[in-house]
């Protein structure tokens, strides 16, 4: 026989398997311990206990960005390594700033310089993209989260991010740094601060143009 708590009252519908009727009818998940801390994709914002800690979202930030800083390591150098190999002109004009630092040649080498140096903001751009994008649009999940076991899930009802929704929250996360440089992390710092300022969804200011959360894996219904 079916517990007491599986029986609706009389004129409301049957409780949901996950979450509360509120969820179900589209409204916000309720936060207390009823829901269980389950996820049911494309029911409105998850529980509050569903949603991924604050802490391990940043360690997971900082595993991914130690991850592609390592890589890039490895590429810039290369890439700078064969730039100077087959460009005569700007290893003579290196050479000479070296033994004679005059603003003259210091312009020249940076004009020389220049194309090279959009190469390298390139490969950076296009790496970090690489890495972040495709593993967030199909499993929610880059190395740093599943290290972490969290996952960005969307608002659709299998909870897949998608391309789309993974690129504009990666370029509003990413943009400000690439573009500014040092003078980017204070937006870039503000973004994931956010998160701590929302009691609800508990999103960061890239989570909302995407329509995103972080959930602790184990909350996925």
């Amino acid at each position: 026989m079916a517990g007491p708590e599986s029986v609706a009252p009389a004129g409301e519908p049957p409780a949901p398997l996950f979450g509360t009727r509120e969820s179900a009818a589209g409204l916000p998940y309720a936060t207390s311990a009823g829901a269980g801390g389950s996820y049911q994709p494309g029911l409105g914002p998850p529980p509050v206990d569903a949603l991924a800690p604050p802490g391990r979202r940043l360690a997971a930030r900082v595993i991914d960005t130690a991850i592609v800083g390592l890589v890039l390591s490895v590429l810039q150098t290369a890439l700078w390594v064969v730039i100077f190999l087959y460009s005569p002109r700007l290893r003579q004009l290196a050479t000479d700033y070296v033994n004679d630092p005059t603003g003259e040649l210091q312009t020249q080498l940076q004009q020389a310089i220049t194309p090279w140096a959009w190469l390298s903001a390139f490969v950076v751009l296009a790496v970090w993209f690489l890495y972040e994008v495709p593993l967030t649009a199909k499993r929610g999940q880059t190395l740093g989260k599943m290290a972490l076991g969290i996952r960005v899930v969307g608002s659709s009802q299998t909870g897949r991010v998608g391309m789309g929704p993974a690129t504009a929250r990666w370029a509003i996360l990413a943009l400000p740094g690439l573009i500014l440089g040092v003078f980017g992390l204070p937006i870039q710092a503000i973004d994931c601060g956010w998160m701590l300022t929302d009691k609800v969804g508990r999103r960061c200011l890239h989570d909302r143009p995407a329509k995103t959360y972080v959930i602790a894996r184990t909350a996925v219904g």
